[in-house]
């Protein structure tokens, strides 16, 4: 059979950095377990999420495409968590360091 194999798909289908598909998010705490919506140590701060790191969880808030959409929200839970700072996450939900 004389049959062509199909042209590979275009690269443009896989997400690229140039896209902003990188996300940011607040880490504010670190736990050894994982904590339900309403743990006391979360401090009614809602909603939140967490990503495992090793044997970690880790605590985050908020979303946003850019460090400045989250400057707000930094320094309120700043005032209850102190130590809180910018993560940053590949398309696929990856921290990036």
């Amino acid at each position: 059979s004389s049959a062509k194999p199909e042209p590979a798909q275009s690269a443009s289908v896989q997400p690229s950095k140039a896209t902003g598909a990188v996300t940011w998010k607040i880490q504010f705490l670190t736990s050894d377990k994982v904590l339900k919506d309403n743990a006391p140590e979360l401090k009614g701060l809602k909603p939140v999420s967490y990503y495992k790191d090793g044997k970690t969880y880790k605590y985050t808030y908020g979303s946003a495409a850019s460090t400045k959409e989250l400057t707000a929200d930094l320094k309120r839970v700043q005032k209850l968590f102190p130590e809180a700072f910018y993560v940053k996450f590949d398309a696929n939900g990856n921290r990036l360091k």
